[in-house]
């Protein structure tokens, strides 16, 4: 069986790159406000710069300095996210942003591999579950994500209850039940 995540991950970082920055920065705008949470980004940013520059001083800074000033710049980015930390991790041809909704993360990485680890974390505390609640009345579907419960309605043309879905030749006495979890 193939893990989602881990797939999700591969196809997002799979470039040719030598060099990743990953700044993983906590969200406080609700209690601290915007212009704080842009003075964190740019400290936690301007940590990377140095981390950057000791380590892979035969790169080029340009391209990662492009893509994290324009979210620095940007009012409206903290606006779109509303995890709890915000992962931006960039190679020299890619920014990806990735929402975690779990952990509250503060980190800068500089390195030859993406940094996965804190997304791995935050991944394992919330997974996402899907439940369907069958009785013979009715039938309902539950989505788990981000520690949030939603109920999923059907379409109108679904089937809605034990007869539509299994025929009247069904009854109480023929359906069995049980509550024992397999394995």
């Amino acid at each position: 069986m193939k893990n989602l995540f881990t797939q999700q991950l591969r196809n997002e970082f799979q470039t040719d790159s030598d060099v990743y920055v990953s700044i993983y920065s906590v969200i406080r705008k609700p209690t601290k406000g915007v212009e704080w949470q842009k003075l964190h980004l740019k400290k936690l940013y301007e940590q990377a710069a140095h981390k950057f520059q000791q380590r892979f001083s035969d790169h080029s800074w340009e391209p990662f300095k492009n893509y994290f000033q324009q979210i620095i710049d940007d009012d409206l980015f903290w606006d779109k996210h509303n995890g709890r930390s915000v992962a931006l991790i960039a190679s020299e041809n890619k920014l990806s942003i990735i929402d975690l909704y779990s952990l509250d993360v503060d980190r800068v990485y500089v390195s030859q591999l993406p940094a996965v680890l804190p997304l791995i974390a935050d991944d394992q505390l919330y997974p996402e579950i899907d439940v369907l609640a069958l009785q013979n009345e009715s039938f309902s579907y539950y989505r788990l994500r981000h520690g949030q419960i939603e109920r999923v309605h059907f379409s109108d043309d679904a089937p809605t209850d034990s007869i539509k879905a299994l025929g009247r030749e069904v009854d109480e006495k023929n359906v069995t039940f049980s509550s024992i979890p397999a394995g």
